[in-house]
């Protein structure tokens, strides 16, 4: 049996007032939002403190990811950006964001995988090119950049990439 008393509840002997009850219910509720938000924080681990950004790539172990990525170069495709689709560490799929449609599997080979992004800079003699500049990602470690220029007299040889909005999964 329930009974009401001049704004006050009361059940099984215990008389609770309805002010405090919504109190207690929105406590609750700001309580719970909380929890939920603490519990969904990030538990990926933070590499940015590792210097060389190869070795700090290494370190996040990453091997299924998407990446946008664009050619800096006088050729086919040159300056589109793409997104490309890495699974295992090999190119499942390279999608034109611009057109909406997947690039024939014939022309994958001019985009790369982070890893082969470094092994192309690492190739690089920096002392007998005319430019070369990169940059690196602060967190993750890829190239977001670079250029190079092997000979400052010929013109359109120069190439690079840009690389942003990698996402692992």
């Amino acid at each position: 049996m329930r009974v009401i008393v001049m704004g006050l509840r009361v059940l099984g002997g215990a008389a609770i007032n309805k002010g405090w009850q919504m109190k207690v219910l929105s406590l609750s509720k700001i309580l719970f939002v909380f929890c939920v938000l603490s519990c969904s924080k990030s538990t990926e681990p933070d590499y940015s403190g590792i210097t060389n950004p190869a070795a700090r790539w290494q370190a996040y172990g990453m091997n299924n990811y998407s990446i946008d990525q664009s050619r800096n170069c006088f050729c086919v495709h040159g300056g589109v950006t793409v997104r490309v689709f890495i699974r295992d560490n090999q190119i499942v799929n390279v999608f034109d964001i611009s057109k909406g449609t997947s690039l024939p599997q014939n022309q994958w080979q001019w985009y790369k995988t982070v890893d082969q992004l470094f092994t192309i800079i690492s190739g690089i003699n920096k002392d007998s090119v005319a430019s070369f500049r990169v940059d690196y990602d602060s967190k993750y470690g890829y190239p977001t950049n670079f250029f190079v220029d092997p000979n400052a007299q010929i013109a359109d040889e120069e190439y690079g990439y840009d690389s942003k909005n990698l996402n692992s999964f």
